[in-house]
């Protein structure tokens, strides 16, 4: 008992300390470990290359919008600025955040540097540097501007300092924003301000160019399979490319004359469009429909919701949707882990499981990490503000190599199945030719009982009516038997394509009058009424083959219906169409009855007391295919059935 204890506990616990591990790294990565300025001015000296501003920043919140840069920088407010030893985000708001941030340069420092603001994403940014003779100089930033207006055409909003030596300079920045109003601001040189671009653009299109392979691979096949999950995968990555446009600014670089809205629309449809994907990838992945059914449609509902803010992605409401939607994402993502952690205890050596697992810990953890770090829950550093971008290559490897083992299993799968169908299919057809061969037999001594029954009739004229009756029996049973044999042949015989067709002109008048004479035959009451429209219509088709077909319509019907009711045979020639309708007014069909006909030895509920074998049906559907038409079927319970032969004219 200690070892199968140990045995099922074993993957959940080894995957539970590997998510812990990954939690308490994430978390000690996201700390901001800068040292804060207080009071104390930001000196630029001389080797220094760059600068984080977080700790150094002091904000002032502007609810009404109403305040200008005079009265901001006036003495009198400078008390009411607090002091931000951290940079952390408002969140969601449409207040107006005003930040100040003193510098000084040494005289032998570098004259220039570049106040590097982010995130790109920010719509309304200005920046107030002192001019030598009094007043400020305005810098207008944001995504809302368009890049050739701005003052470096750069990812992020840059402006260029020239600072006096020796002298403080307080800066202001004016910050407003649909989106989450958060800033980080960095102090570059020149110099290092361009290699960071190089780094950064290098890396960056390293990821855009995977993710771009990743999207091309998988969406055709995706499409090419009809594969649910793969799509949605597919799909995932094109949110990533969509949203990581957006945060990281390229896409005002690529696209320079952009509209003002577009990086809004980019940013907002790469969050919620990006989190329904997540939410619905993981209801395909986990089979949520069967496995956890109350938790599938809380998922798809989450991820309708998503759906449903996408609209107001660029409108001054997206904050009123993206709150609760990053809430119920970052609980349901959090969550997700632990579903596969349960199923995992259950499969433990489920190797597609395990790499789900890994990938949605890794990009779990880090999105958790983002959006606690944009809601203001954690400060915003160069790690927290980019967790989901840094995560997501993890997940997309992890995600595509379990979807590679999923469908590598898929396809042992199909090949074990295939092999299974093969030899159940060579197992059928050797009970059918046994079978087929016994029928061929049974042939002969049906005749041969039939025979001589009926010459017992005819010789023995004294016979006692029970002995008559007795001999009448013997031949119907041997005649229905007979009936069967080739019932079961005929449909062996359109089965595996060994009946030709031999189309040829009849007139249906006649065809009709023999076909209900043989049905009447063995009825003791005349219920069939036949009509045929236009009466002398004429049509080309295999007699032998539709008679028969009609015949097992017409018998059904007369045996399945009322011995008091009517059995009508409509037939109608028109437009190059022989349509014969058999219509009853039996128990009906229900439609899921209906949807079973013509499968081998089915027969309906209301068949049941009466004889027959199932069979009919299936040699009429296969005789009717044979002249490339149909069988069509209309039904209600207690109203009737009326089965209609769709035959189309011969090509000439």
């Amino acid at each position: 008992m200690t070892e199968i204890a140990a045995s099922e506990k074993g993957p959940l616990s080894r995957f539970g300390r590997i998510l812990t591990v990954l939690v308490v790294v994430v978390l000690l990565a996201a700390q901001d470990y800068s040292q804060p300025a207080k009071d104390n001015p930001v000196e630029l000296a001389p080797g220094l290359a760059n600068i984080d501003l977080a700790g150094a920043q002091y904000r002032l919140v502007d609810p009404q919008g109403t305040l200008d840069i005079d009265r901001v920088a006036a003495p009198a407010m400078a008390a009411s600025f607090q002091h931000m030893p951290r940079a952390v985000s408002a969140g969601f708001t449409s207040d107006v955040h005003w930040f100040r941030v003193t510098l000084i340069r040494k005289a032998d420092a570098p004259g220039i540097w570049v106040l590097d603001l982010g995130p790109p994403y920010l719509n309304d940014l200005r920046v107030y540097v002192p001019k030598t003779g009094g007043g400020f100089l305005e810098h207008r930033l944001g995504d809302h501007v368009p890049l050739a207006l701005r003052p470096l055409q750069a990812r992020q909003h840059a402006v260029e300092l020239r600072l006096p030596p020796d002298t403080p300079q307080s800066l202001y920045i004016r910050l407003e924003s649909n989106s989450v109003l958060a800033l980080t601001a960095e102090l570059w040189t020149a110099k290092a301000f361009l290699a960071k671009e190089y780094r950064v653009n290098f890396w960056s299109s390293l990821y855009f160019g995977g993710l771009i392979i990743v999207i091309l691979i998988h969406l055709p096949f995706g499409i090419w399979l009809r594969d649910t999950t793969i799509l949605l995968y597919a799909l995932f990555v094109v949110t990533l490319v969509v949203l990581h446009l957006g945060i990281s600014g390229f896409s005002s670089l690529l696209l320079p004359a952009e509209p003002v809205w577009l990086n809004d629309v980019l940013v907002g449809f790469g969050n919620l469009g990006g989190t329904a994907v997540v939410l619905a990838m993981w209801v395909s992945l986990l089979d949520f429909k069967h496995r956890f059914p109350r938790l599938h449609r809380l998922y798809l509902g989450a991820a309708v919701l998503c759906l449903l803010g996408l609209p107001f992605v660029a409108t001054p409401y997206y904050g009123m949707f993206a709150t609760p939607i990053f809430m119920v994402g970052a609980s349901l993502g959090a969550f997700s882990p632990f579903l596969v952690g349960y199923l995992l205890r259950r499969q433990h050596n489920d190797v597609v499981l395990k790499l789900y697992f890994l990938g949605f810990c890794v990009t779990g953890v880090a999105a958790v990490i983002q959006i606690l770090a944009v809601m203001g829950f954690l400060p915003l550093t160069a790690f927290t503000v980019n967790a989901y971008q840094i995560g997501s290559p993890f997940h997309v490897v992890f995600l595509g190599i379990g979807l590679a083992y999923r469908m590598r299993r898929l396809q042992i799968e199909k090949i074990h199945a295939d092999e299974a169908a093969r030899l159940s299919n060579e197992r059928a057809a050797e009970q059918r030719r046994f079978v087929g061969i016994l029928s061929h037999e049974f042939r002969t001594p049906l005749a041969l009982i039939d025979k001589a029954a009926q010459l017992l009739q005819v010789t023995l004229a004294d016979l006692p009516d029970k002995a008559r009756e007795r001999l009448d029996r013997i031949r119907a049973d041997a005649m229905r038997l007979y009936k069967l044999v080739d019932l079961f042949l005929t449909a062996d015989a359109l089965d595996y394509g060994r009946v030709a067709i031999h189309r040829q002109p009849v007139a249906l008048a006649g065809f009709l009058d023999e076909v209900a004479a043989r049905a009447e035959s063995e009825n003791t009451f005349k219920r069939l009424r036949v009509t045929l429209a236009p009466a002398d219509a004429a049509f080309s088709l295999d007699s032998e083959l539709i008679g028969l077909a009609l015949g097992n319509l017409v018998d059904n019907a007369l045996r399945y219906s009322p011995a008091d009711s009517p059995v009508t045979v409509h037939a109608q020639c028109q437009d190059r169409e022989l349509r014969i309708t058999v219509r009853d007014k039996g128990h009906g069909l229900s439609a899921d009855e209906i949807a079973h006909l013509g499968e081998l030895y089915y027969r309906a509920a209301s068949a049941k007391g009466t004889k027959g074998t199932g069979l009919g049906l299936v040699i009429v559907d296969k005789a009717v295919k044979a002249h490339g038409g149909r069988l069509d079927i209309e039904s209600l319970p207690g109203r009737g059935t009326a089965m209609t032969l769709c035959l189309p004219a011969e090509e000439p």
